[in-house]
């Protein structure tokens, strides 16, 4: 008797390397790579040559044609993301490529000429995500003299596979009355029809005031690329204020498999103003006068009246 057994991935995985022995067959992550890190025109020796292993980082030393590349099967993932670790302080004016695999040549997502430390982080393109999917470090300016060094660590893919809800955010000004998100359906289908339940949170703007709170629960067919709307209610008001925001998180769901990480941020322009005036227009403010006091050091003159009871706040000034 035979069984087979179907194993799908599902949630966030990731594909790792942090160099911490000296092997290329390291796997940190919760996936494993496809293959280990193979060379060209050197010696596919981690202890050796002008690339290997050294202090729990991948090192790159007098570099010519050499090359190193490792493989990984992104089959079935919908957003992936590339992070790693460089240090080019010892460079010497050198250049290090960093190049993924497009099912049909290589593509430089990073360019490596910086004399510092830091942390590059690249989401991979559609034709880059795939059951062939690669990662090749190479030179990128030609033959590296004997002292010249660039350091790679904590080679990392992080890849989200299933079903993915996307929300984006909305800007509009605070008379506009209401403000609509749309909700999609990414990445793969669904088993079946499912629902997710949503909130607004406060961020600067504040429900009630600037805008409705608001809770629901989204349907979907369970197909990918389904859309739903989300509409959130505006409050105007007469205060002068920045722009505020507010955010639309996803809070649960009945399919275990469907990532709801995804957060929508709405933004409230404000619509008031200040307007100032020499009072040849407007002479008349039935609010609060301020005296800053004259040049001449007379405290007798109101000059300026700042008045919030109309639709645009207004500012005299009297000279």
């Amino acid at each position: 008797m035979v069984f087979f057994s179907c194993y799908q991935m599902i949630g966030q995985q990731t594909y790792l390397d942090n160099f911490n022995t000296v092997s290329y067959s390291n796997n940190n992550g919760t996936n494993n790579f496809s293959s280990n890190w193979t060379e060209t025109n050197d010696d596919n020796d981690p202890d050796k040559g002008n690339i290997r292993i050294n202090s729990n980082v991948l090192r790159f030393r007098r570099l010519s044609d050499e090359t190193i590349q490792r493989n990984l099967n992104l089959s079935g993932a919908s957003i992936v993301t590339l992070t790693f670790n460089y240090d080019g302080s010892s460079r010497g004016g050198e250049t290090l490529l960093v190049q993924l695999w497009n099912r049909s040549s290589w593509q430089t997502v990073s360019t490596l000429n910086s004399n510092g430390t830091g942390t590059i982080s690249y989401s991979l393109t559609a034709s880059q995500i795939s059951a062939s999917s690669s990662i090749r470090f190479i030179t990128g300016s030609g033959d590296w003299d004997k002292d010249d060094y660039y350091y790679i660590d904590n080679v990392q893919f992080t890849a989200t596979f299933g079903p993915i809800m996307t929300i984006n955010n909305v800007t509009v000004n605070e008379n506009a009355g209401t403000a609509t998100f749309t909700v999609t359906h990414t990445g793969s289908n669904a088993a079946g029809a499912f629902t997710i339940n949503y909130a607004t949170a406060n961020g600067s703007a504040t429900s009630g005031s600037d805008y409705t709170a608001k809770t629901g629960t989204l349907s979907f067919t369970g197909a990918s690329g389904v859309t739903r709307t989300i509409v959130i209610n505006i409050l105007d008001d007469v205060i002068v204020e920045d722009l505020e925001t507010y955010t639309i998180n996803f809070t649960a769901k009945s399919n275990a498999t469907v990532d709801i990480t995804a957060i929508g941020t709405g933004t409230i322009l404000d619509n008031d103003a200040l307007i100032i005036t020499n009072g040849a227009t407007t002479n008349t403010c039935n609010a609060v006068f301020f005296d800053s006091g004259s040049f001449g050091g007379s405290y007798g003159n109101n000059e300026i009246c700042i008045s919030a009871n109309s639709p645009k706040s207004t500012i005299i000034l009297y000279i």
